[in-house]
């Protein structure tokens, strides 16, 4: 694993350590991972001129040393600093719900925030908030399905499916003569035509 590229656990750990506390740290974890997939070198440069920088995508718009954006720590206490100012909206990916597909790894590094924002592990055996997965499940199936482009798709592959079925369906019929062929046939037989 390259150095710049963190793990589930050292995002969140960055979240507490940039000032994120309670479940604004499994936020903050998961939109760090929508983000940049935990690579704090990540750049991404904007049609409009802009640049993003490192694990949460901190636009340069906001002014701050592009250097320091590269820095994980610098990194997480300026995407603190933009989201204590316009919260999360300030991220696309929050904004479209794409961070959703990220919570459950973003929960699972982050079970719990104990006193002073401090994230404390989770043994193996704890159980696994089942509601709160299926929830997230269907808050992102919500934002997939509100857009008209995934209508279009469920619409296509629906019919795809039907023709397949009656193709199968039609092709898995045996091979009858009508009555009329199969006079014919042994008409032409007698006759000699054949």
């Amino acid at each position: 694993m390259a150095t710049n590229q963190l793990t589930d656990q050292q995002i969140a750990n960055v979240a507490v350590a940039s000032g994120w506390t309670g479940q604004d740290v499994v936020i903050a974890t998961a939109v760090a991972l929508a983000e940049s997939g935990g690579d704090s070198l990540q750049q991404h440069h904007n049609l409009d001129g802009s640049t993003d920088y490192g694990l949460w995508q901190v636009n340069s718009v906001h002014g701050f040393d592009p250097k320091d954006l590269l820095e994980v720590i610098d990194n997480g206490k300026a995407a603190h600093e933009v989201w204590s100012k316009q919260g999360w909206e300030a991220w696309t990916t929050f904004k479209t719900g794409a961070y959703l597909l990220y919570m459950s790894r973003a929960k699972a590094v982050t079970p719990s925030v104990g006193p002073g924002g401090t994230v404390e592990g989770h043994s193996a055996t704890e159980s696994v908030n089942v509601l709160s997965g299926l929830l997230d499940f269907v808050s992102a199936g919500a934002d997939w399905l509100s857009n008209a482009h995934n209508w279009v798709r469920i619409a296509q592959s629906l019919v795809g499916g039907v023709l397949i079925i009656t193709g199968l369906a039609i092709m898995s019929k045996p091979v009858l003569q009508s009555q009329p062929v199969k006079t014919a046939a042994s008409l032409a037989m007698t006759k000699g035509l054949a």
